[in-house]
């Protein structure tokens, strides 16, 4: 008994099917190319980064007030009285902007700053601050008192 096994592989080549999905599938990724590469293009001008470092310095203030009891304006900054004792000053150091607890330590918060100014306010302070590319912040902080 002789039995004929039948060769499902089919290994001469691509199929037209085949070669209409492929060009298919190059045709839409030629088509939404220009699309992708003009927004990339527009974010990398923006520059968006640099306003959501300012806006994690303003939320780090913010948190440092929660437990804050008096403020005073310093030379470079401002001083906060916490609640349990310590002095935290938020000051210009060179062309960052530092925090420090005690007059010890050094915490970076924020780097490529031309110019900080704060202007002490009935019930709080607001910043005005500069970076090295000359985008201009400006945020009102209140004092939270029970």
């Amino acid at each position: 008994m002789i039995v004929y096994i039948k060769n499902l592989n089919n290994d001469r080549g691509i199929t037209l099917l085949e070669a209409l999905l492929s060009l298919f599938i190059t045709l839409l990724i030629l088509q939404a190319l220009p699309y992708v590469l003009k927004t990339v293009w527009i974010y990398s001008q923006q520059s968006p980064q640099k306003d959501v470092e300012v806006y994690q310095l303003y939320h780090f203030i913010e948190q440092d007030l929660y437990t804050t009891r008096s403020i005073s304006t310093i030379s470079d900054g401002v001083r906060l009285y916490k609640q349990n004792g310590d002095q935290v000053d938020i000051e210009q150091y060179g062309n960052m902007i530092r925090r420090q607890v005690n007059q010890q330590g050094h915490q970076g918060l924020l780097h490529n700053v031309k110019s900080f100014e704060v202007r002490s306010s009935s019930k709080g302070f607001s910043i005005l601050l500069q970076n090295e590319g000359g985008s201009i912040y400006q945020k009102l902080f209140n004092l939270y008192t029970e």
